[in-house]
This record gives C-alpha cells, structure tokens and sequence, in this order.
C-alpha cells in the first residue's frame, strides 16, 4: 500500500483533504532524492478577525508534514492522525487568546495585532 492509498482512506471534518506528494531534497552527495510529503488542507478563517469580531471568509489553509518510509511505518493511521492533530494544535495556537493576548501564537512573525 502507498501513502496515498492511505491517505484515500481516511475521513475526518467536512472541507478536509489529505494530498500526499513527493519533494526534492538535496542529497549529502549533492544528488537530488525525492521525499514523501503530505499536505493537509482545511477551511480557515482569518485569526486576527475572528478574534476581532470581523466577518472573514473562509480560505483554503494547509499545513505541510513530512512522512516517513511507508516500509518503517507499523501504523499508518497513527501517522495520518497525528498530522491532522498537529494542524488543529497550529489552528488551535493561533486562535487562542488569553487576558487579551495569544500565548500560544505559531507564527515566527508573533502576533500581528501586537506589532501594529
């Protein structure tokens, strides 16, 4: 079975798909090597708005994850379910504020509306 006949199995939120893909990795050698990744996609809604209270569309959000060898992999449900699991912590951090500030942030760029 491939990653992406796993992936075809699973069923999770309305709007969710899983896209699994291969990326070119440079090699020690200076070769190139393709790596298996998945992309994880899912409607969003804007942070800053919604905590603002401001109406947002709703946006296509995606959320990058390497995967291991299929060949190494016991569990490939557990994989797929920690992945989407670490998408709704990312969403989860980014929309959670606390006495007015969010704590938990995931971009690098820190809160948007505490830089302005």
């Amino acid at each position: 079975m491939t990653w992406r006949e796993c992936a075809a199995r699973v069923r999770y939120k309305p709007g969710w798909r899983l896209e699994v893909h291969f990326e070119p990795m440079e090699r020690f050698d200076g070769g190139v090597q393709l790596f298996g990744a998945m992309t994880i996609h899912y409607p969003i809604r804007d942070s800053v708005a919604t905590l603002e209270g401001r109406e947002a569309p709703v946006e296509d959000g995606a959320h990058l994850r390497a995967l291991p060898s299929l060949g190494k992999c016991d569990r490939p449900e557990q994989v797929l379910f920690d992945a989407i699991l670490a998408a709704e912590r990312h969403e989860a951090a980014e929309h959670f504020e606390y006495d007015g500030h969010r704590p938990f942030y995931p971009h690098a760029s820190g809160d948007p509306r505490e830089s302005a």
